[in-house]
């Protein structure tokens, strides 16, 4: 634990320091109350640097992290390829992955399982009609 003495008398503050140290203190000396708010407010001030650079540097670091998509997005109404700022055309799942930290997996939607695999679908409900 850290005691802050502020003492006017020089030999009382010495012998004080002194007992408190003996006793396992932290001690920190003050020839009088405005010396003692000085260095309470400037270690806080410091401390506070301290926490706040450090905070600034992890904010920084995430938003270097950060990719976002913003404002409107040209969109092909057949293929729902998508333009990119060079004119180029990528499929949704390209350009989303170069503009973020998204990733796909695939699979296959019932309404698409029974448009191009109507096979695959018929055999699924023989089997549920079987159990």
């Amino acid at each position: 634990m850290r005691i802050l003495i502020a003492e006017d008398d020089s030999t009382s503050r010495k012998m004080l320091k002194a007992v408190l140290e003996k006793s396992g203190y932290e001690v920190v000396e003050a020839a009088d109350g405005s010396e003692a708010w000085e260095i309470k407010v400037g270690r806080r001030l410091v401390e506070a640097r301290v926490a706040l650079s450090a905070r600034i540097k992890e904010l920084e670091q995430a938003l270097e992290h950060i990719k976002t998509l913003q404002g409107i997005l040209p969109i092909c109404s057949y293929c729902k390829k998508i333009r990119d700022d060079k004119g180029y055309w990528d499929q949704v799942e390209i350009y989303i992955g170069k503009h973020s930290d998204a990733m796909f997996s695939h699979s296959i939607c019932p309404e698409c399982m029974k448009k191009f695999y109507p096979e695959l679908c018929e055999e699924k409900n023989n089997d549920d009609e079987k159990k």
